[in-house]
Protein backbone atom coordinates (compact mmCIF):
# COMPACT_ATOMS: atom_id res chain seq x y z
CA UNK A 1 0.00 0.00 0.00
CA UNK A 2 1.06 3.63 -0.18
CA UNK A 3 -0.59 6.93 0.52
CA UNK A 4 -1.07 8.93 -3.03
CA UNK A 5 -0.53 12.89 -2.95
CA UNK A 6 -0.82 15.83 -5.23
CA UNK A 7 -0.71 19.28 -5.71
CA UNK A 8 -3.17 21.55 -7.22
CA UNK A 9 -4.86 24.63 -8.46
CA UNK A 10 -5.77 27.79 -6.97
CA UNK A 11 -9.22 26.89 -6.94
CA UNK A 12 -9.18 25.64 -3.06
CA UNK A 13 -10.59 22.58 -4.16
CA UNK A 14 -8.96 19.48 -2.84
CA UNK A 15 -7.61 16.57 -5.20
CA UNK A 16 -9.53 13.72 -5.15
CA UNK A 17 -7.80 10.28 -6.29
CA UNK A 18 -9.94 7.04 -7.78
CA UNK A 19 -8.84 3.87 -9.60
CA UNK A 20 -9.13 4.87 -13.47
CA UNK A 21 -10.89 1.74 -14.81
CA UNK A 22 -8.49 0.92 -17.30
CA UNK A 23 -6.41 -0.77 -14.19
CA UNK A 24 -6.83 -4.20 -14.24
CA UNK A 25 -9.73 -6.43 -12.03
CA UNK A 26 -8.83 -6.31 -8.13
CA UNK A 27 -5.83 -4.92 -8.54
CA UNK A 28 -6.06 -2.29 -6.17
CA UNK A 29 -8.51 -0.45 -4.24
CA UNK A 30 -8.37 3.12 -2.44
CA UNK A 31 -10.16 4.95 0.37
CA UNK A 32 -9.36 8.49 0.39
CA UNK A 33 -5.80 8.63 -0.42
CA UNK A 34 -5.13 5.08 0.91
CA UNK A 35 -4.20 3.13 -2.21
CA UNK A 36 -4.17 -0.62 -0.98
CA UNK A 37 -2.72 -3.40 -3.51
CA UNK A 38 -5.10 -6.55 -3.42
CA UNK A 39 -3.93 -8.04 -6.70
CA UNK A 40 -1.71 -8.54 -9.41
CA UNK A 41 -2.12 -5.97 -12.91
CA UNK A 42 -2.23 -2.43 -13.75
CA UNK A 43 -3.02 -0.57 -11.09
CA UNK A 44 -4.35 3.22 -12.24
CA UNK A 45 -4.63 6.18 -9.98
CA UNK A 46 -7.04 9.24 -11.35
CA UNK A 47 -6.50 12.36 -9.50
CA UNK A 48 -8.74 15.40 -10.56
CA UNK A 49 -9.43 18.51 -9.10
CA UNK A 50 -12.85 20.37 -9.74
CA UNK A 51 -12.85 24.22 -11.02
CA UNK A 52 -14.51 27.28 -9.11
CA UNK A 53 -16.00 30.47 -10.05
CA UNK A 54 -12.40 31.33 -11.55
CA UNK A 55 -10.76 28.44 -12.33
CA UNK A 56 -11.58 25.87 -14.87
CA UNK A 57 -11.28 21.96 -13.16
CA UNK A 58 -7.53 20.66 -13.54
CA UNK A 59 -7.07 18.24 -16.29
CA UNK A 60 -6.54 14.76 -14.89
CA UNK A 61 -3.39 13.48 -14.54
CA UNK A 62 -2.84 9.64 -13.53
CA UNK A 63 -0.08 7.36 -11.62
CA UNK A 64 0.39 3.81 -12.86
CA UNK A 65 1.88 1.10 -11.47
CA UNK A 66 2.19 -2.44 -11.91
CA UNK A 67 1.39 -4.55 -9.13
CA UNK A 68 3.38 -7.63 -8.68
CA UNK A 69 3.39 -11.16 -7.25
CA UNK A 70 4.49 -12.35 -3.91
CA UNK A 71 7.39 -13.64 -3.38
CA UNK A 72 7.67 -17.30 -1.31
CA UNK A 73 10.95 -19.17 0.26
CA UNK A 74 11.71 -22.49 0.98
CA UNK A 75 12.98 -23.32 3.71
CA UNK A 76 14.23 -27.02 5.05
CA UNK A 77 13.80 -28.65 8.20
CA UNK A 78 14.64 -31.97 7.73
CA UNK A 79 18.21 -32.98 8.50
CA UNK A 80 19.81 -35.79 6.66
CA UNK A 81 21.57 -38.56 8.65
CA UNK A 82 24.82 -37.48 9.63
CA UNK A 83 26.46 -40.27 7.92
CA UNK A 84 23.87 -41.94 5.34
CA UNK A 85 24.47 -45.44 4.22
CA UNK A 86 23.00 -47.66 1.81
CA UNK A 87 19.69 -49.14 3.22
CA UNK A 88 18.96 -46.29 5.23
CA UNK A 89 16.43 -43.19 4.56
CA UNK A 90 14.98 -39.88 6.28
CA UNK A 91 12.01 -37.91 5.81
CA UNK A 92 12.31 -35.00 4.16
CA UNK A 93 10.77 -31.65 5.27
CA UNK A 94 9.89 -27.94 4.34
CA UNK A 95 8.08 -24.66 4.73
CA UNK A 96 7.22 -22.91 2.14
CA UNK A 97 5.38 -19.39 1.49
CA UNK A 98 1.92 -18.86 1.83
CA UNK A 99 0.30 -19.65 -1.73
CA UNK A 100 -1.42 -22.64 -0.44
CA UNK A 101 0.46 -24.65 -2.33
CA UNK A 102 2.54 -27.73 -1.38
CA UNK A 103 5.98 -28.16 -1.07
CA UNK A 104 6.89 -31.02 -3.37
CA UNK A 105 10.05 -33.29 -3.45
CA UNK A 106 11.92 -34.56 -6.01
CA UNK A 107 15.25 -36.08 -7.05
CA UNK A 108 17.81 -34.01 -8.50
CA UNK A 109 19.04 -35.50 -12.03
CA UNK A 110 22.69 -34.12 -10.58
CA UNK A 111 22.47 -37.05 -8.33
CA UNK A 112 24.54 -40.01 -8.74
CA UNK A 113 23.05 -43.02 -10.69
CA UNK A 114 20.56 -45.20 -8.64
CA UNK A 115 22.04 -43.58 -5.59
CA UNK A 116 18.60 -42.73 -3.93
CA UNK A 117 14.73 -42.70 -4.40
CA UNK A 118 11.50 -40.60 -2.70
CA UNK A 119 8.38 -41.47 -2.32
CA UNK A 120 6.22 -38.34 -1.52
CA UNK A 121 8.30 -37.51 1.51
CA UNK A 122 9.94 -40.63 2.06
CA UNK A 123 13.82 -40.67 1.02
CA UNK A 124 15.75 -43.85 0.45
CA UNK A 125 19.39 -44.82 0.37
CA UNK A 126 19.79 -47.83 -2.64
CA UNK A 127 23.58 -46.78 -3.84
CA UNK A 128 26.73 -44.83 -3.12
CA UNK A 129 27.06 -41.29 -3.71
CA UNK A 130 25.39 -38.04 -4.08
CA UNK A 131 21.59 -37.84 -3.38
CA UNK A 132 20.79 -34.27 -4.26
CA UNK A 133 16.74 -33.73 -3.32
CA UNK A 134 14.81 -30.43 -4.67
CA UNK A 135 11.97 -29.15 -3.19
CA UNK A 136 9.61 -26.54 -5.41
CA UNK A 137 6.25 -24.75 -4.23
CA UNK A 138 4.19 -23.39 -7.50
CA UNK A 139 2.53 -20.14 -6.99
CA UNK A 140 -1.12 -18.81 -7.31
CA UNK A 141 -2.48 -15.76 -8.50
CA UNK A 142 -0.84 -13.72 -5.36
CA UNK A 143 2.24 -15.30 -4.88
CA UNK A 144 5.21 -16.66 -7.74
CA UNK A 145 6.46 -20.01 -7.79
CA UNK A 146 9.54 -20.02 -5.05
CA UNK A 147 13.06 -20.52 -5.87
CA UNK A 148 13.73 -24.12 -5.68
CA UNK A 149 15.82 -25.12 -3.30
CA UNK A 150 18.33 -28.24 -2.32
CA UNK A 151 19.43 -30.70 0.50
CA UNK A 152 22.41 -32.78 -0.80
CA UNK A 153 23.12 -35.81 0.96
CA UNK A 154 26.71 -37.97 0.06
CA UNK A 155 25.01 -42.17 0.58
CA UNK A 156 28.42 -44.55 1.87
CA UNK A 157 28.58 -47.98 1.97
CA UNK A 158 27.00 -50.01 3.79
CA UNK A 159 28.68 -51.79 7.04
CA UNK A 160 28.80 -55.42 7.08
CA UNK A 161 29.43 -57.84 10.36
CA UNK A 162 30.52 -61.21 9.93
CA UNK A 163 29.15 -63.71 13.05
CA UNK A 164 30.41 -67.22 13.08
CA UNK A 165 27.60 -69.88 13.46
CA UNK A 166 29.88 -72.92 13.57
CA UNK A 167 31.31 -74.33 16.99
CA UNK A 168 34.64 -75.18 17.24
CA UNK A 169 35.45 -78.72 19.13
CA UNK A 170 35.73 -78.06 22.39
CA UNK A 171 39.22 -80.25 22.80
CA UNK A 172 40.44 -80.38 19.00
CA UNK A 173 43.35 -83.09 18.39
CA UNK A 174 45.37 -83.84 15.43
CA UNK A 175 43.31 -85.98 13.07
CA UNK A 176 40.14 -84.39 13.65
CA UNK A 177 38.53 -81.37 11.78
CA UNK A 178 34.85 -79.39 11.64
CA UNK A 179 33.10 -77.18 9.00
CA UNK A 180 33.50 -73.60 10.01
CA UNK A 181 29.99 -71.93 9.22
CA UNK A 182 29.29 -67.90 9.40
CA UNK A 183 26.62 -65.63 8.39
CA UNK A 184 27.81 -62.22 6.34
CA UNK A 185 26.19 -58.77 5.55
CA UNK A 186 24.06 -57.63 2.73
CA UNK A 187 26.45 -57.62 0.04
CA UNK A 188 25.40 -61.55 -1.27
CA UNK A 189 29.05 -61.62 -1.36
CA UNK A 190 29.99 -65.11 0.65
CA UNK A 191 31.61 -65.20 3.26
CA UNK A 192 35.36 -66.77 2.65
CA UNK A 193 37.90 -68.57 5.41
CA UNK A 194 41.53 -68.97 5.43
Amino acid sequence: SYTVTASGGGSGNAVTFSIDSTSAAGACSISGSAVSFTGVGSCVIDANQAGSASYLAAPQVQQTLTIGKLAQVIAFSSIPPTSPTVGGGYTVTASGGASGNAVTFSIDPSSAAGACSISAANVSFTGVGSCVIDANQAGNGAYSAAAQQQQPVTVGQASQVIAFTSIAPASPTVGGSYTVTASGGGSGNAVTFS
